[in-house]
């Protein structure tokens, strides 16, 4: 869910789409997104469904350059990345990649501008903040 000036949008990860509201709760308009999901493959076919393996199911917006952010964890190699959403057609613009510390938490986007709490590897295990231009 963001606030969006005077709007209320809100992720519909399983019917693949943002709906936006106005200051009334209003429905305004939909936007259709599929970056959430990925092909599976099964005996009758092929279709998408949600990555629940690699898609935290976590957005973040950016106030002052009026940006929103997916956060996604590959599994695989434990990757993590943010991908700039187009609000307008709910594409992926880029994809931000995020250096790989330990127990990453507290995600922030500020004025192009990454923020996030990670663990250190060194006695005694502080928590530091990271931050990151984009």
């Amino acid at each position: 869910m963001i606030c969006k000036n005077n709007q209320l949008l809100i992720f519909d990860f399983f019917a693949n789409h943002i709906q936006y509201f106005d200051s009334e709760l209003k429905p305004v308009k939909k936007v259709p997104i599929v970056f959430q999901n990925h092909p599976v493959k099964t005996l009758f076919g092929q279709y998408e469904d949600l990555d629940n393996q690699n898609f935290t199911q976590q957005v973040f917006y950016d106030s002052k350059t009026d940006k929103a952010y997916a956060f996604f964890r590959l599994k695989s190699t434990n990757l993590q990345s943010l991908r700039e959403i187009d609000l307008e057609t709910g594409k992926i613009e880029r994809i931000i990649e995020i250096p790989d510390y330990p127990n990453i938490s507290k995600i922030q986007v500020y004025d192009n501008t990454i923020y996030f709490l990670y663990d250190s590897k060194i006695y005694p295990f502080y928590r530091l903040l990271y931050r990151m231009a984009i």
